[in-house]
């Protein structure tokens, strides 16, 4: 039969064997676990930079669009310019219009006067 001895004895045994695999399974887990912290502080690095572009890709796009904003006011105010530029070519037209009427009616108003220069002459002629 065992005594407190013995097993006081297996006890510190256990207690050896027991605190050895600890330490051993502590040394494995260490091993393992370098390098996924190599790699999660590797993937923390690739994020900050990753954050860095999307900070410096924001900027761009900002900038962008406030160029496309500046686009888009000049473009508006070209179309207010050939809005107006129109407005007057149809103003210039209609005056033009107006002109060849006056033309037109001026021109019949000479050949009426022509063809009464034409008749005078003949009464003069058969006058004479």
């Amino acid at each position: 039969m065992l005594t407190r001895e013995d097993l006081a004895a297996i006890g510190a045994m256990m207690d050896e064997k027991l605190n050895a695999v600890r330490t051993e399974v502590g040394v494995l887990m260490d091993e393992k676990l370098e390098p996924v912290k190599a790699d999660m502080a590797e993937m923390k690095a690739d994020i900050a930079e990753m954050k860095e572009d999307i900070v410096g890709i924001k900027e761009d796009i900002t900038g962008i669009e406030e160029r496309v904003t500046g686009i888009e006011e000049r473009v508006t105010g070209i179309e207010e310019r050939v809005t107006g530029i129109e407005e007057r070519v149809t103003g210039i037209e209609e005056r033009v219009t107006g002109i060849e009427e006056r033309v037109t009616g001026i021109e019949e108003r000479v050949t009426g006067i022509e063809e009464r220069v034409t008749g005078i002459e003949e009464r003069v002629t058969g006058i004479e």
